[in-house]
């Protein structure tokens, strides 16, 4: 069937008085499935957007007339607004979109210095004190060693607090440590570290290559873990290592979030 039979049966539809096209797919006595020339269609209907594949396909020769070869209008008259039911059934299920769910990136211990570690990007957890960030020891040592005391310059510039689910990035080089990502915890023993990995995730979702994460003492690597890979989405990164003040058991702690995510 052409693409231009295809569209003229769809328009007719599409302009059916409100009783013929229904909303619930249980109310329909009879399901149309066009198909195109091989193309995919997006299509907004009252606000919803959904995504089909839809193929050319001969109707079957069984002599009958159906909805994609009748020779007379199948309906008429006009609606300012309209809704189509889709069917999930043979047809459906054959064309359906597949989704395929980008694997989770590795996650490993580094025994490597901070100062000394290259890749995409580092994660430096900050906490809050007197409604101020704090780089603490660490951060302190890297701002003077890697990045010429810009990430204090950033808490200044940007008025970055630490508090909880705030963060600001850094841009450093376009080689060796490339970004530092400041990720708020809020005041000391307050800390709620799912939610600091998944605030980091989020901002690390479109960055690829590799990311470190800088543990201060305090850490609940599980926690972080586990928070940080339910907001990565369809992250580019590859590997997620951890560095600095990790407890012991940390490599546990790991395999157990990640067991979790998968």
């Amino acid at each position: 069937m052409s693409g231009n039979i295809s569209a003229t049966i769809l328009a007719k539809l599409l302009s059916a008085p409100d009783e013929v096209i229904v909303k619930d797919p249980t109310e329909a006595s009879y399901f149309v499935v066009p198909f195109f020339s091989s193309a995919i269609k997006t299509v907004e209907l009252d606000g919803a957007w959904f995504t089909a594949s839809f193929q050319h396909r001969p109707a079957p020769g069984t002599g009958r007339a159906t909805a994609t070869t009748a020779p007379r209008p199948l309906l008429s008259g006009s609606r300012p607004g309209f809704a189509l039911a889709c069917a999930a059934g043979t047809a459906g299920r054959r064309f359906a979109r597949r989704v395929v769910r980008r694997a989770l990136p590795e996650v490993k211990l580094n025994t490597t210095r901070p100062d000394l570690w290259d890749g995409s990007v580092m994660v430096l957890f900050l906490r809050s004190q007197d409604g101020k960030a704090q780089l603490g020891r660490i951060g302190t040592y890297l701002d003077k060693v890697s990045t010429s005391g810009k990430l204090q310059k950033l808490i200044d510039d940007t008025g970055f607090t630490a508090s909880p689910a705030t963060s600001e990035l850094l841009e450093v080089s376009n080689k060796g440590l490339q970004r530092v990502l400041l990720v708020g915890l809020g005041a000391k023993d307050a800390e709620d570290w799912t939610q600091a990995g998944s605030t980091a995730g989020a901002s690390l979702a479109t960055i690829e290559g590799s990311a470190s994460l800088v543990c201060i003492d305090g850490v609940q690597v599980q926690q972080l873990i586990e928070g940080l890979l339910s907001s990565l989405g369809s992250s580019g990164l590859e590997s997620v290592e951890l560095l600095g003040a990790y407890p012991a058991g940390s490599g546990v702690a790991i395999e157990e979030a990640v067991k979790k995510s998968s």
